[in-house]
């Protein structure tokens, strides 16, 4: 075990099952399904295998792992994210930054001049009457107000706008709202509701839909994979398979009521007369996932993190109204394209990591 501090360019980490990776690098052996939900945000794990690239923070699936270093501690995923964080917590709004100016020189300037008044008012005149006058100077031409002025209307229109749900980050992004004409959206837990579903279910060679879910749940009975909770969640009641074992980045294989059970990606199981039905669940930005029983395909199941009911509406309305609208995602481009076609966004950036999210809306603000 060593820490990430000490982790050079070019050596091999070994990344058990469950842990988290804890540098950049690209994969030299293994394969296995990665949980980027602390880097891209999305909640469907991606697999990966020899020659990807995989980020710090990522947490490893099933497969262990050998990856080669490409970033180190200082300069990895985490670390960029960070930096971008502080950066956009430091920006100050104009109207804040103009009044820090004019109060950083007026404070001294108004203590000297009361402090005159007070000086030479006690050496010509009662020095009680003068000192008193010099307060008074002191309190009426006091930067305070000025410099207060304007956090205190940040907070207060930040408080408003929380009651009303909107989480604003400060005075810089208040006062660019004013001036905003167009809009980035994230997809995951935005337009989306970050929590996958079923969606659609092919059968075959004879199953029915209750068949194909009964078999795929006894599979995921045990399971934390996020499929496996939106399998479960689409029936009432199952009986656990037994002598389930997961197969790195493919699937599950098991034995239901005596019969040799399998779930998992296409290629791995081959679709057969099911190949249309998944191209369709694919783009509809779906993940499908095949069903087998002793042998022979009986089912596909597609799972997506469905649509919030109101997005479609919140972005013809933001269209109407003049607004541009994109979307950026860590999503893959398939998957990114069918979520955008069905809320009405035409803009559509997939594939990104937070960094690339920062650089894209950098080259928004200036077109």
């Amino acid at each position: 075990t060593v820490p990430p501090a000490e982790l050079r360019l070019g050596e091999i980490m070994i990344v058990k099952p469950g842990e988290r990776i804890a540098t950049d690098g690209t994969i030299a052996t293994g394969r296995t399904a990665l949980d980027v939900s602390a880097i891209t945000g999305e909640s469907v794990p991606v697999e990966a295998g020899p020659g990807d690239e995989v980020f710090a923070g990522s947490i490893n699936g099933t497969g262990v792992l050998e990856i080669t270093v490409t970033a180190d501690a200082q300069d990895n995923s985490l670390a960029k994210i960070v930096r971008i964080v502080e950066a956009e917590q430091s920006r100050k709004g104009e109207a804040q930054r103009l009044a820090d100016k004019v109060a950083k020189p007026l404070v001294p300037a108004i203590l000297v001049i009361a402090a005159v008044i007070a000086a030479v008012g006690s050496l010509l005149g009662e020095p009680r009457v003068w000192i008193e006058r010099a307060l008074v100077v002191l309190v009426a031409a006091s930067p305070c107000a000025l410099a207060i002025a304007v956090p205190v209307t940040v907070f207060a229109a930040v408080g408003a706008a929380s009651k009303l749900g909107v989480l604003v980050k400060g005075g810089a992004a208040l006062e660019a709202l004013g001036r905003v004409r167009g809009i980035a959206l994230d997809k995951t837990g935005t337009l989306t509701r970050n929590r996958p579903t079923v969606i659609d279910i092919a059968t075959t060679a004879g199953a029915t839909r209750d068949e194909v879910l009964a078999v795929a749940a006894a599979l995921e009975a045990r399971s934390e994979h996020p499929l496996a909770k939106a399998i479960l969640a689409a029936v009432d009641d199952h009986t656990p398979a037994e002598d389930v074992e997961a197969v790195t980045s493919a699937g599950l294989t098991g034995y239901l009521d005596g019969r040799a059970v399998r779930l998992g990606r296409p290629g791995w199981i081959e679709p057969g007369p099911l190949a249309a039905d998944v191209e369709r669940m694919q783009q509809a930005g779906a993940t499908a996932v095949l069903i087998e029983r002793d042998g022979v395909v009986i089912g596909a199941i597609a799972v997506r993190d469905e649509l919030r009911p109101e997005a479609a509406e919140v972005v013809a309305g933001l269209r109407r109204d003049g607004y541009h609208v994109a979307m950026l995602t860590g999503d893959n481009e398939r998957t990114a394209r069918a979520v955008a076609a069905d809320v009405g966004i035409e803009e559509v950036h997939a594939d990104l990591r937070p960094e690339d999210k920062a650089r894209i809306i950098g080259e928004l603000r200036t077109t």
